[in-house]
């Protein structure tokens, strides 16, 4: 499949392969399903992410990380709009994958279910082999249908929630939730919810730098953060590391005061080091890192919704340098306050949205 071309940056203006590396989640191989009736946004959508993650990986001379994306069919595939989209594989020749995206169904999602049961067959193996799944939509059904989700949380299209919940009792259908997550099962309700999961999935990967580089081209509005919207089946369960949930709740509350790690590892009874690799663990980032994005997710709400200024919202969020906050921004958002103030708002009340 092509990939986009780009002209490398001098080696003083990009990171090198030593600053990005593979955050445990791989997806050095992703497979994009076709079968008929697929919803062409959802597919599309999700190409040019990846290939914009490539891009991204490429100007930082990452070449070593970049990812082979491949549609994965059993033949040509009409989608919706009469686009014809041809395999570059057929399930036999994938061997190994570490992300399969289904694809939103246009209409009746149960006769793609009969039709393509040699393309589900593999999805469910490749599952079995530690990959992650994700559909999109009414995709839901594929997965349900082959009993991947039981007693499992799940989501759909709202239009298909009563028809879901009566076809699989045994499925827990989570309809306040646009994405839900069971282990590496991930369900998301829309299409437009299927950048924000993508995004975070290329965080996950390689680093929230390089995703907040990949999705300021293209949506640099205020958006919940997919952590907010989530209902995680592992964050939800009896096993969850209560000290650090206590740890996050305090962060989220004292956010804007200064934050001393060893005072607050001390509240959870724990010592530093212990405490830094169990929030770690649980969180899937360091206890700064976390403060941080609370900070900045912080900083966007204002900035869209106040006419306070930049340095006025940096007190705000508990930065006491203008500077400093503008720095730290810039670096979790790809953007500076001003800019995405500006863009922002210009997307927000403009009447043709540029």
């Amino acid at each position: 499949m092509s990939t986009l071309q780009g002209r490398p940056r001098s080696p003083e203006s990009v990171p090198t392969i030593n600053r990005i590396r593979s955050r445990g989640f791989s997806m050095r191989h992703v497979s994009i399903l076709l079968y008929p009736q697929a919803m062409t946004s959802s597919v599309s959508l999700t190409l040019e992410i990846l290939h914009a993650t490539n891009e991204q990986l490429r100007l930082r001379r990452c070449r070593a990380l970049e990812m082979q994306i491949q549609f994965v069919g059993l033949d040509a595939a009409t989608a919706m709009g009469g686009v014809v989209l041809t395999p570059d594989a057929v399930p036999a020749d994938v061997a190994k994958t570490d992300l399969i995206i289904l694809p939103a169904l246009w209409r009746d999602p149960l006769a793609i279910i009969r039709r393509e049961r040699a393309l589900l067959d593999w999805v469910v193996r490749q599952w079995q082999n530690g990959c992650r799944l994700c559909a999109v939509g009414s995709a839901s059904f594929l997965l349900a249908e082959a009993g991947m989700l039981r007693d499992q949380p799940a989501t759909t299209h709202w239009y298909y929630f009563d028809r879901f919940a009566r076809r699989y009792p045994n499925t827990v259908l989570k309809r306040d939730h646009l994405v839900t997550k069971a282990g590496r099962i991930y369900c998301v309700g829309s299409v437009n919810t299927l950048v924000d999961l993508m995004v975070q999935l290329v965080a996950e990967s390689f680093g929230q730098l390089l995703a907040a580089t990949v999705e300021q081209q293209f949506s640099p509005e205020i958006r919940q953060s997919v952590e907010v919207r989530l209902f995680d089946l592992e964050r939800n369960n009896a096993h969850a590391d209560d000290d650090i949930i206590d740890a996050q709740h305090w962060l989220r509350r004292h956010y804007a005061e200064p934050v001393s790690m060893s005072e607050l590892a001390a509240r959870t009874g724990l010592r530093i080091r212990s405490f830094n690799r169990r929030f770690k663990l649980a969180c899937g980032v360091t206890p700064g890192d976390f403060l941080q994005q609370t900070r900045i997710d912080q900083a966007k709400i204002l900035l869209r919704d106040t006419n306070l200024k930049v340095a006025e919202i940096a007190v705000q969020v508990g930065y006491a340098n203008a500077g400093h906050f503008a720095a730290v921004f810039q670096r979790w958002s790809s953007a500076t306050p001003r800019l995405y103030r500006q863009q922002v708002r210009r997307k927000l009340f403009s009447p043709t949205g540029y």
